[in-house]
């Protein structure tokens, strides 16, 4: 397996001490599935003293050393190097009230949520738990008993469909089954752990297959879901809908709310903050949904006076969820935005600015940003075109008149 060359570096800094480590987790994962990691943890026997010696010259992040994790930003890269560790006596279905660090890599992996992320590798491949298995046959599934997995850690249960909906995998029918039976332990995480699960979820590839199969788990942290599903086909309009978006955020947030919401703007907006999402998204979302309940039958007028609210790709996300909810051919609407788009909707765009006034001695703002608007309105509305000679030609008439 050819590891990144700095944390090949990282690892030989052990090996100069005789200190084993070990990379793992996720990393691992997505090194065996030819994915591109996106960070990398490591995991090691020796204290977080010996490993805050060992990296005294770098920049390190020491939240975590409680636990056995200490951040170390080596030169261009971050790593989480871990203590070893066996975790105790979980009292609230998501943090363990003991803690001990130990020496054997088998019980620390032991520890991990499912078999593909409780690897490990150090010249070779280190897999108790027969995660490459699960990893070439697709399949999510716990280490150990999943009852116990997900009573220790209510997340996991969201972490299982976010893994499912990324990776495409299925989900192995025990796991599947104590996800069912223990899916109310979800409600034990904080709200931004279940933001960053969910958000993950939302745009894999496998979205299709988790909403359908899984939407009442969902309906743990979103109840709306189970009074707008009643049946199997409501579930997969939303999962068709859903997956059929272009897999960014706020496109997938806005299917999902707007057929889990409709046109109650007021709860999409306080749901989406309930689930700590930022304020920017939350009015994303908002004005999306409103523009899917408004766009039907809008000529050439509506579309720029749209234009000159909404950004065009809101406009065109709120036409595809209304194409998709509707099975309409809206091809040529999407067109005729587009086109639109790149003539003269707001004041950005037009060619005279208010120094171009100022320079005409109308030095009054409230007056600067009148004469703006109307010849704005004028473009929109053809009666003039955005030349910047023929627009001061107009402004110098208004001046005299």
């Amino acid at each position: 397996m050819q590891l990144p060359p700095k944390i090949k570096e990282i690892l030989n800094i052990f090996k100069k001490q005789n200190i084993d480590a070990y990379v793992v987790g996720g990393a691992l994962r997505d090194l065996i599935l030819g994915r591109k990691p996106s960070d990398f943890d490591i995991a090691t026997p020796a204290s977080p003293q010996v490993v805050q010696d060992l990296f005294q010259d770098y920049r390190l992040v020491l939240i975590g050393i409680k636990h056995g994790t200490i951040g170390v930003f080596f030169k261009t890269i971050y790593v989480e190097i871990t203590t070893f560790r066996k975790e105790e006596d979980y009292q609230d279905h998501r943090h363990p009230e003991k803690i001990t660090f130990i020496h054997d890599l088998q019980t620390d992996l032991s520890r991990r949520d499912f078999t593909i992320n409780a690897l490990a590798y150090n010249n070779k491949l280190f897999d108790y738990f027969n995660g490459l298995q699960d990893l070439s046959q697709k399949v999510i599934r716990t280490v150990g008993n999943p009852f116990l997995r997900f009573e220790e850690d209510g997340l996991r249960i969201l972490r299982a469909l976010r893994f499912a909906s990324t990776l495409s995998f299925t989900i192995e029918a025990d796991t599947r089954q104590a996800i069912f039976a223990r899916k109310e332990l979800i409600l034990f995480s904080a709200y931004e752990r279940i933001n960053t699960e969910f958000s993950k979820l939302l745009i894999g590839v496998g979205i299709y297959q988790v909403l359908l199969d899984f939407y009442s788990v969902l309906a743990v942290f979103i109840p709306r879901i189970s009074e707008v599903i009643q049946h199997r086909e409501d579930a997969k309009k939303l999962a068709l809908v859903v997956a059929s978006m272009e897999a960014t955020l706020v496109s997938r947030l806005a299917a999902f709310y707007f057929l889990v919401a409709g046109d109650d703007f007021d709860f999409v907006f306080s749901d989406l903050q309930r689930l700590r999402y930022s304020k920017k998204n939350c009015y994303q979302v908002k004005d999306i949904i409103f523009l899917v309940n408004h766009i039907d039958h809008i000529d050439t007028l509506q579309i720029k006076k749209m234009l000159k609210v909404y950004h065009k790709s809101a406009i065109l996300t709120a036409v595809a969820i209304k194409e998709l909810v509707s099975d309409e051919d809206l091809s040529v609407l999407k067109v005729k935005i587009v086109e639109i788009s790149s003539q003269c909707n707001d004041l950005k765009q037009m060619k005279v600015k208010g120094d171009d006034l100022i320079d005409l001695g109308i030095t009054n703002t409230q007056e600067i940003k009148e004469i703006l608007e109307y010849l704005l309105n004028e473009i929109m509305e053809e009666r003039l075109t955005n030349d910047k000679d023929l627009l001061i030609q107009k402004v110098k008439e208004i001046k005299k008149n």
